[in-house]
């Protein structure tokens, strides 16, 4: 029996050193349970508590990690797009009889826009995926792992990454909103 276990083990890829740790922990686990059964004590209270508290605890450290990255992307086309938004606004508060470029503006605004949003595009695909120079953050987390991806890591990463995507995309909307272009 314990054979077929072996077998089993090495076919999935599990170590031996992996194994221990996690038969430690289901020993712990169950003996806990046991402990509770006997002396008529609910555990799943408490569990549920332990679990969110882990939760929580691998959120923000996920969270944490796809901000890193969102910003180093956004920093770099952060000054193309400080300038068109500066230069727009400043245009915005002229007084409008010397309001004689808007075409222009318009123009100006709109490519500029694009050429930051193509810029953080670019910058955030090397982060993510690195290029020859620098290994990318989903390279070593993959490297972490052994070569293996942790999807539920790479979801949530995912997940905070657009939830930043969409904060900036909020801001920069009302920005425009505000300008005098339409």
């Amino acid at each position: 029996m314990f054979e077929k276990i072996g077998n089993m083990l090495k076919r999935l890829g599990i170590k031996k050193e992996n194994l221990i740790p996690f038969i430690v922990f289901l020993v712990l686990i169950f003996s806990a349970f046991i402990v509770a059964k006997i002396f008529n004590f609910n555990l799943t209270g408490v569990l549920l508590v332990y679990f969110l508290i882990l939760f929580s605890i691998f959120c923000i450290a996920v969270w944490f990690w796809a901000g890193i990255t969102f910003f180093r992307s956004l920093i770099v086309s952060s000054v193309s797009l400080s300038l068109v938004i500066l230069l727009a606004k400043t245009y915005c508060d002229l007084p409008i009889a010397f309001h004689s470029a808007n075409d222009a503006l318009k123009s100006l605004f709109g490519f500029g826009l694009v050429y930051s949003t193509l810029l953080f595009i670019g910058s955030l695909k090397k982060e993510l995926l690195g290029d020859k120079e620098k290994k990318g953050s989903l390279q070593n987390l993959e490297e972490m792992y052994g070569g293996k991806k942790p999807w539920l890591i790479l979801f949530f990463y995912a997940l905070f990454i657009g939830f930043f995507l969409w904060q900036l995309y909020q801001i920069i909307a009302s920005i425009i909103r505000g300008l005098c272009i339409y």
